[in-house]
């Protein structure tokens, strides 16, 4: 049996000019190809927390998301209810550590029970029912880039500075530092240290003081093997930003960056996932149009591991 992840805007393209009765028969019919090659489809959180941070918007991008989010649910329906849910990265961490779930556990539950409340129905007025809940996700995977951002000040930038201050353009005024910076990148040491980050993200979660992890398995295993796609994606698309952007405000103020690239975080939680999976033996493809992410698998020697929805559909024909 394989395992397949699709992302955000596989379900936002397949809905397109479509109406609920043409997009749910072709699931359907979907579907029974899927069941009958052994195809086992995995319902992402990040990618329903992605649908429905749109739904309190009103315009044609609210619809289109509802549409996707009733479809995601639909495609992702399994009468077991077991084993098929993909959590955000906080279980995925903790569970590759610890085997313990995170604090984020409920969240993610509560993910999964108003997706299948919300797609109950196809008229856009049910959404009145969920506009405290849906607010309060939003409000959440806003607050969750805002702590990233916030660390990197408090634990980065404000190094540079004696009095403490932080400094977005540091990097374009000190030529030295951002050659350094890049050298970090470039010699994957910054990939050790995101590694550490999520590290730390773990016993955080779990309250725990200590891990039992050797250096060499940290580096060897974790980094450079078992997530070193989706550790390798953060630093290029996320990281990287720092000093690439001319615009430091895109990447401290997510909200104003037209090209949204703050998406790539949870394009790193879809790999992740993925990665995650396939660590414990689960065969799991992650079909995607974004080229940058499976480039991105190919570049770290796991193009086995994605797809895109052109060669999906090959094989469901």
């Amino acid at each position: 049996m394989t395992q397949y992840i699709f992302d955000t805007n596989y379900y936002r393209n397949f809905v397109h000019g479509k109406s609920f009765t043409d997009f749910q028969n072709e699931i359907d019919q979907q579907k029974i190809i899927e069941n009958q090659k052994g195809f086992k489809i995995l319902f992402p959180i990040v990618s329903a927390i992605e649908l429905i941070n749109h739904l309190n918007e009103n315009n044609a991008s609210a619809t289109e998301c509802f549409k996707a989010l009733n479809l995601l649910v639909r495609h992702c329906d399994d009468s077991n209810k077991k084993g098929c849910t993909v959590p955000t990265f906080y279980d995925l961490l903790t569970m590759y550590f610890f085997r313990k779930k995170s604090k984020n556990f409920i969240y993610n539950n509560n993910i999964l029970s108003i997706s299948h409340e919300i797609s109950n129905s196809n008229e856009l007025k049910i959404l009145k029912k969920f506009k405290s809940e849906i607010e309060q996700i939003i409000s959440i995977k806003k607050q969750e880039k805002e702590n990233i951002i916030r660390n990197i000040e408090n634990l980065y930038l404000k190094s540079f500075n004696s009095g403490g201050n932080i400094d977005w353009d540091i990097f374009d005024k000190n030529q030295d530092l951002k050659k350094e910076f890049k050298d970090l990148i470039k010699s994957k040491d910054m990939h050790k240290l995101i590694g550490l980050s999520f590290v730390n993200l773990a016993m955080e979660q779990t309250d725990s003081k200590k891990i039992k992890l050797s250096k060499e398995e940290f580096e060897n295993n974790f980094v450079k093997n078992d997530f070193k796609t989706g550790i390798d994606f953060y630093v290029k698309e996320i990281i990287q930003k720092m000093v690439d952007l001319q615009n430091k405000e895109y990447f401290y103020k997510p909200e104003t960056d037209p090209k949204k690239r703050w998406n790539s975080f949870y394009d790193t939680q879809l790999i992740l996932a993925t990665e995650y999976e396939n660590y414990f033996g689960r065969k799991t493809i992650l079909v995607t149009l974004e080229n940058k992410i499976r480039e991105s698998f190919k570049t770290n020697g796991k193009e086995d591991l994605v797809i895109s929805p052109e060669e999906y559909n090959n094989l469901i024909k």
